[in-house]
C-alpha cells in the first residue's frame, strides 16, 4: 500500500508534483485541480483516502502554476498527454 507519498515528474522540461496513495494493484485513477486547487486539497477533503479505501490508487497532480509544481510555458494539451504516457 502506498500511503500519500509525494512524488516528482519530469514534463516537458518542467518538474511537476504529484501525490500517490492507496493499493499498489488497483486501478490508477487520476485527480487534476481547478483554478483554485492543489493536489493537497483531495487530501484535505477525504478523496484520496476513500479512493485508496475503495482499493484505487490515486494519483493528484499539481498542474503547472499551482501546488509546488512551477510555472510552465508547455502548452496544457501536449502536457497533460505526456503525463499521460508517463
Amino acid at each position: 500500500m502506498i500511503e500519500n507519498q509525494s512524488r516528482w515528474v519530469e514534463i516537458e522540461g518542467s518538474r511537476d508534483h504529484y501525490l500517490m496513495e492507496g493499493e499498489e494493484q488497483g486501478h490508477a485513477v487520476g485527480l487534476y485541480h481547478g483554478a483554485r486547487f492543489s493536489s493537497a486539497r483531495w487530501k484535505q477533503i477525504g478523496t484520496m483516502l476513500a479512493l485508496r479505501e475503495a482499493g484505487y490508487l490515486a494519483y493528484a497532480f499539481d498542474l503547472p502554476g499551482f501546488g509546488k509544481s512551477p510555472s510552465s510555458a508547455a502548452c496544457s494539451r501536449p502536457w497533460l498527454l505526456t503525463l499521460l504516457d508517463k
